[in-house]
């Protein structure tokens, strides 16, 4: 009966397959400050009645632009100001400003009048307009630095742009400053700029990991099996199981945020566990001699239960977390509760009907010395058995250490240290503060 079910149970995985690949696609990623706060913050919720009321203070793009010896040349300057003007006519910006831009009351025998806080067309000026400009406490600083080798273009934004919309908005700015060549140091702040970046860097974090981890399970499948079909079968339903998490999360409408890296480790780790342990069992029992269709039959009868019970607890840890304020852990937690049990059915499924299509000698390969591990193995059974007291002595003293090691911890947040390193949001960051 099992065996004929098996042409169902692969077109089965594979209309899933296909269905996740269309879902993974529409993936989308998230990123906001507010997510790191506590629902029912007392803090959190005056800022969100404050915003509404005052509007938000985050909603600006500082774009700082280097020139050497100083920016009063007349080049820099001509070439700052059209940036300027076209940074105004970007459908996301309402408002830009600059020293270029600028212009200042003057009071006269006439009255009060406005004068630009530097006179583009009339360089011999320059001297007098950085004069007055160093005078005002308002600019130094603010749209300039105090050496003058650098200039600010500060550009309001909309209020609460999506993902989207930052994303475009900062493509559009670095194409202008492509466009202009203005300086050769350019340097952005803001927060529709950090949205990007972040969302950039989470993004090659999941394929690292995912990378990093999927190489490293490969090497032990390789060490533990060496012949291509065991080799394939465990690895391709290790990776399956994640496309289909990545579908269903599409398929949800679940937005990754910042610890959506973990997701990769953490389905492959729950799924090199249980295929290893359906592959294990499955050729134990081919080494008694028992068909292919009763080798697993025994196989999905005595070790499915066990992995689904270290499935199903595993996914009740994951799902704890569902009582937390924070709403993206709780989101982490369903969804990695949901991604163990996508894990535990692939591979009780699909990777038990791929293994029942071949023999012991087809997908393991006996090595050598594999017998040296039952000294270690036999030790510390004969350990745990006569030194039990010593153990559970030995325990209660680290737990007691670990104990006061915990009243140490600390918290202090700093932005910057939540900052990938070596990337450009992070190079800004630092440069535009020491301007």
């Amino acid at each position: 009966m099992l065996l004929k079910l098996r042409p169902y149970i692969i077109g089965l995985f594979l209309v899933l397959s296909l269905a996740s690949v269309f879902f993974a696609s529409r993936l989308r990623f998230s990123f906001s400050f507010d997510q790191f706060f506590p629902e029912g913050d007392p803090d959190l919720e005056f800022y969100q009645e404050f915003s509404k009321e005052f509007g938000t203070d985050d909603n600006f793009l500082l774009i700082a632009l280097e020139n050497q010896p100083d920016i009063f040349d007349s080049l820099f300057l001509a070439r700052t100001h059209s940036l300027a003007l076209d940074l105004r006519s970007l459908p996301l910006v309402s408002r830009v400003q600059s020293l270029t831009t600028l212009q200042l009351p003057v009071k006269t025998p006439f009255g009060i009048s406005l004068v630009p806080a530097i006179h583009l067309q009339q360089p011999d000026l320059y001297s007098q307009d950085k004069e007055l400009i160093f005078k005002d406490k308002r600019w130094k600083y603010n749209l300039i630095d105090s050496a003058a080798t650098s200039l600010v273009i500060a550009a309001t934004t909309k209020e609460n742009l999506t993902v989207q919309e930052a994303e475009s908005l900062v493509s559009q700015v670095d194409s202008l400053l492509e466009l202009r060549q203005v300086s050769s140091k350019a340097h952005i702040l803001g927060r529709s700029f950090f949205q990007k970046e972040l969302i950039d860097f989470q993004k090659k974090e999941m394929a690292l990991a995912f990378i990093a981890s999927i190489l490293l399970v490969s090497v032990i499948m390789v060490i533990l099996y060496r012949k291509p079909a065991g080799i394939i079968i465990s690895l391709g339903s290790i990776a399956l199981s994640l496309l289909l998490f990545l579908g269903y999360l599409g398929a949800t409408g679940s937005e990754l945020n910042a610890i959506s890296a973990l997701f990769p480790v953490i389905m492959l780790i729950v799924g090199s566990s249980d295929v290893i342990h359906i592959f294990s069992k499955y050729l134990d029992e081919l080494e008694k001699n028992q068909s292919r269709e009763e080798s697993m039959r025994i196989t999905i009868r005595e070790i499915g239960l066990a992995t689904f019970m270290t499935s199903f607890t595993t996914a009740i840890g994951f799902a704890s977390l569902a009582t937390s304020r924070l709403h993206t852990i709780r989101d982490f937690g369903w969804d990695a509760a949901a991604g163990v049990m996508i894990a535990y059915v692939t591979v009780i499924l699909l990777t038990t009907t791929l293994l029942s299509y071949y023999q012991k000698d087809q997908l393991f390969h006996q090595q050598r010395g594999a017998g040296k591990w039952q000294p270690l193995l036999q030790w510390i059974l004969n350990t745990t058995q006569q030194q039990g007291n010593k153990i559970f002595i030995l325990s209660i003293g680290l737990l007691l250490l670990f104990g006061v090691g915990i009243t140490w911890i600390h918290t202090n947040y700093r932005i910057e240290n939540n900052l990938p390193k070596n990337s450009r949001v992070l190079s800004d960051y630092y440069d535009q503060r020491t301007l």
